[in-house]
């Protein structure tokens, strides 16, 4: 987390952290506003399945929602091309997500999982990010 970078938004924080090889085999789409950044697709193309590129997308993202104190929505769909939404939502909760449900649920948002930030980012650090994003 030491290394923070003055992009701008979060698919810009993501593409500097991701490899060129890895950027070409992953599709995405993000919203962002000043309090959440919103998943709307994420999908990694099907031969380069299974190595890693979704958990290295999903960590700079998530990385990235820490720094800026965002929460981050999603909605596991299989309109992209996966075959199980259950085992998309398995992966979301390996990334510390959670079902927007039950004692969790949030009734402010539509999206079915969500992410808060990572409290133990030191706080100077996400001032810091976030006046250089500004600035």
């Amino acid at each position: 987390m030491n290394n923070v970078h003055p992009e701008k938004n979060a698919s810009d924080y993501i593409a500097s952290k991701m490899t060129y090889f890895n950027k070409e085999h992953v599709d995405h789409s993000i919203s962002e506003n000043d309090h959440r950044i919103t998943l709307h697709k994420l999908v990694v193309v099907k031969d380069r399945r299974e190595v890693g590129y979704g958990s290295d997308f999903m960590k700079h993202l998530t990385d990235y929602a820490d720094l800026t104190g965002k929460r981050v929505e999603l909605s596991p769909s299989t309109d992209f091309g996966a075959t199980s939404k259950a085992r998309l939502v398995k992966f979301y909760k390996g990334h510390g997500f959670v079902e927007n449900k039950g004692r969790n649920k949030d009734f402010s948002i539509s999206n079915t999982m969500y992410r808060h930030p990572d409290k133990s980012v030191n706080e100077s650090i996400q001032s810091t990010f976030r006046k250089m994003i500004e600035g």
